[in-house]
């Protein structure tokens, strides 16, 4: 685990992720490297470290949304344009990009991760980042306006900008096989899929609350059930773990339907490993989200907002904008 947490910081350096020694000690002590040990573990060693990657460049464009200068909808709309064009290209650098820390990042994990992947994996994953990125947008709107969604409409979103189909797709490049598009299409696949991202969705929601309250961030499933139910914070962690809990009961119901699936189809036996390499993958996620954050540091110290301290917090610097984090780490 050291040797990927060490890999990961350094190439956090050279991209140029890490502008501060507050950044770079805050990254170092989220542990985003072990994490993708936790979340990749069937991984060889040179892909699990491009896996690291790919958890550290989403986080660090998520704190750009959720906490730093880009998290005005119309902020975020002209940040995502220029990594979807990079992500849509695989991973073609453009006139400055090579200037502006998150695009350079991620212009190298496309060359290091698409080349081994087909062409309906790459369609499948540009698509979760789009679909993520708009579950940005409106999370965006939500926390303009000071107020949670309804807990319905919070689901729903946050099933896009939870990120897990991205997450899970990159499953794929880990183990080095990829789920048929026709399985990957079929409505079984999907509702197993859909049951992973709420658990994970939802547990993330439940370690980041206090940070998120903290930081007046009205984006979290326990916040919609207190602004909207009327539960206090202790009734609506319990209400998440106990809904999390049957999400877990409908995954397991979901890939007993799969089994079927594959049979009725008359898959093949390798496309079947294929399928079951990536439920093993959303099984690995859900686990391994859950202890790689009870030993992070991400959730735990963070800077509170207050009227005397309305700004984003100084560990959070602009890795969208060319030139903007290097100013702001003099």
């Amino acid at each position: 685990m050291s040797l990927v947490e060490d890999r990961n910081l350094q190439w956090a350096q050279r991209m140029g992720l890490l502008p501060s020694q507050e950044v770079a000690d805050r990254l170092s002590r989220s542990r985003l490297g072990e994490g993708a040990c936790y979340v990749y573990s069937f991984a060889a060693l040179p892909d699990l470290i491009v896996c690291a990657g790919w958890i550290t460049w989403l986080l660090v464009v998520d704190d750009q949304n959720g906490e730093g200068l880009h998290s005005g909808p119309a902020e975020w709309a002209a940040a995502r344009a220029p990594l979807e064009r990079i992500v849509d290209s695989k991973g073609t650098i453009g006139p400055g990009d090579a200037e502006v820390p998150a695009r350079r990042a991620l212009a190298d994990l496309c060359r290091r991760t698409f080349p081994y992947m087909s062409n309906a994996w790459h369609a499948r994953f540009a698509a979760s980042v789009r679909d993520m990125f708009d579950g940005y947008h409106q999370e965006s709107i939500q926390r303009l306006a000071g107020i949670p969604a309804t807990p319905e409409e919070y689901v729903a979103f946050r099933r896009r900008s939870g990120s897990v189909p991205y997450c899970i797709a990159v499953s794929e490049f880990a183990a080095r096989s990829e789920v048929p598009d026709r399985v990957y299409r079929a409505p079984e696949f999907q509702d197993l899929l859909l049951a992973a991202n709420d658990i994970i969705c939802w547990s993330n929601d439940v370690f980041s609350a206090a940070k998120e309250r903290a930081r007046g961030d009205v984006s979290n499933y326990l916040a919609a059930l207190v602004h909207h139910d009327g539960l206090t914070w202790e009734q609506a962690h319990t209400t998440v773990i106990d809904r999390i809990t049957g999400r877990a009961n409908d995954f397991l119901a979901k890939e007993r339907e799969l089994d079927l699936l594959l049979t009725d189809l008359d898959i093949p036996p390798e496309e079947c490993d294929a399928v079951w390499a990536n439920t093993a993958g959303m099984r690995d996620w859900m686990s391994g989200e859950v202890a790689w954050m009870k030993i992070s540091d991400r959730y735990r110290t963070f800077e509170e907002v207050s009227e005397t301290n309305p700004q984003p917090p100084s560990y959070v610097p602009d890795l969208l904008i060319a030139g903007s984090s290097q100013e702001r780490s003099h």
